[in-house]
């Protein structure tokens, strides 16, 4: 991984060290945004090159721990030269092309080239994700989970990428697509006998195998086949040293019983992570790094509105897109920002509203998640198909309404939305208390989070246009 050069510290460096998942440096400082810069060491000074400059912002916050590591002056800058390495192959210089691995699957080129900001909603799972890439040899699982647009794909789609880079095979599909190859690979039979064997034989070979969206597959009533090849190629992979990825909406622990606790106890033996809602600060970076690189800027109060109306980096990237549109046409106002955006994302009142409804909704999402309701069910109710609920679904709908009837101040809203007559509340609170203290306690505490939402931090956190 070295590489000594002429001893001039005026024309050149003394020594090059691309830093990969085995650098010394790496291990000793654990800093992972190192990986994939060039340390270059002259005889005055040690230079620090990343190719990404917000990976370089935050190296040079941790500047006076590197000062201390090396006893020189450190110089971090950034460089459009790149250096691809394969494991045990030492060096490569950018002329030189890199062995990658197979790739089965679509790896999407935005969340390769995309930075992935990290924070505190998001460090734990990102952490995880740079400890795989340090012990590939190992048979492990990571399961990742959280709200739509934290991030979860991104961070697959970033690993994948990297385990391609250091020559490894990798295996990427969503919950559905999954489905039907089961279908087609797995269960399907030809004149000469089953396709199982063949298709078993083949995942060996894929170092990391992912499956994005994993909550589909919890559908117990379309699919009651699922779990013996699922749990089949967990086995596999795992007893031949592979690794495995998964993404979800809730944790592996809301799998429905027809799972079984053989698939559900490996999962959790491996790599849990959540991933959460980001901050303001990852939110202020990503404003950063995408009005750098489309060379426009924002004005404060634009900031401001998109920090209220953005919950998630997806919505930042979307209002910003408009912001850059406006600005190409020369017409970048804010108010003009907010006559667009409020008819798509809602506007400030609906920020307002939208946050306990998003108790509500979040709630519910758990709640049906754990009892294994389907979408289709509840979609009969809503448009009078059916008009007598399931047990389950009326079970649900009361503990919710015992849940939240105390949360949420448009009461109208929680009963329309839980399909709940006025003269039935008192026995809703009643049995839904009933029902909700014989869930399991891990489904308890996750709603526990949702319903500890403090608006009045909210508010605060969402910027000051709250109140206008």
């Amino acid at each position: 991984m070295k590489i000594m050069d002429t001893p001039n510290p005026e024309l050149a460096p003394i020594e090059s060290e691309f830093i990969d998942n085995k650098s010394q440096i790496f291990l000793d400082l654990d800093i992972p945004l190192l990986l994939n810069c060039t340390v270059k060491r002259f005889k005055d000074r040690i230079v620090i090159e990343t190719s990404n400059a917000l990976s370089k912002k935050e190296i040079i916050q941790r500047l006076q721990e590197l000062k201390d590591y090396f006893s020189q002056d450190v110089v971090v800058r950034t460089t459009t030269a790149t250096v691809v390495t394969e494991p045990d192959k030492g060096m490569r210089t950018p002329a030189q092309q890199a062995k990658r691995g197979s790739l089965s699957g679509r790896i999407s080129a935005e969340y390769v080239e995309t930075p992935y900001i990290v924070g505190a909603s998001n460090k734990f799972a990102y952490d995880f994700t740079r400890r795989l890439l340090m012990h590939t040899e190992e048979g492990q699982i990571l399961f990742l989970y959280g709200d739509s647009g934290t991030g979860k794909s991104h961070l697959l789609h970033q690993l994948a990428n990297d385990f391609l880079e250091m020559g490894k095979n990798v295996y990427l599909t969503r919950g559905n697509d999954f489905v039907e190859t089961i279908k087609a690979r797995y269960l399907a039979k030809t004149d000469a006998g089953s396709r199982k064997k063949s298709f078993l034989a083949e995942l060996r070979k894929y170092d990391l195998y992912i499956i994005d969206d994993f909550q589909y597959l919890y559908q117990e009533q379309l699919l009651k086949f699922i779990p013996d090849p699922l749990f089949e190629i967990i086995v596999q992979q795992l007893e031949a040293g592979n690794v495995l990825a998964f993404s979800s909406d809730t944790p592996p622990t809301f799998a429905n019983p027809h799972f079984y606790e053989r698939i559900v106890n490996r999962l959790i033996a491996g790599l849990v992570a959540q991933l959460e809602l980001p901050d303001m600060d990852m939110k202020r970076a990503y404003v950063r790094y995408f009005c750098e690189k489309n060379e426009f800027s924002i004005t404060p109060e634009m900031e401001k509105y998109i920090f209220t109306i953005a919950k998630n980096l997806r919505t930042v990237k979307g209002i910003l897109s408009y912001c850059h549109a406006l600005h190409e046409q020369k017409d970048l106002r804010i108010d003009k920002l907010v006559e667009i955006t409020g008819k798509i994302f809602g506007g400030i009142g609906a920020v307002r509203k939208s946050t306990e409804q998003g108790i509500v909704e979040g709630v519910y999402s758990l709640l049906k998640e754990y009892y294994g309701i389907p979408d289709e069910t509840i979609k009969k109710i809503e448009e009078g198909k059916q008009v007598r609920k399931p047990r389950a679904l009326a079970k649900i709908d009361s503990i919710a309404y015992y849940l939240l009837h105390d949360k949420v101040a448009d009461r109208d809203y929680l009963k329309k939305y839980l399909h709940i007559k006025y003269n039935t509340e008192g026995y809703c609170i009643s049995r839904g208390e009933e029902f909700y203290n014989t869930m399991i306690q891990s489904v308890k505490d996750e709603i526990e989070k949702i319903l500890s939402v403090d608006t009045e931090s909210i508010k605060s956190g969402q910027g000051a246009l709250w109140e206008q």
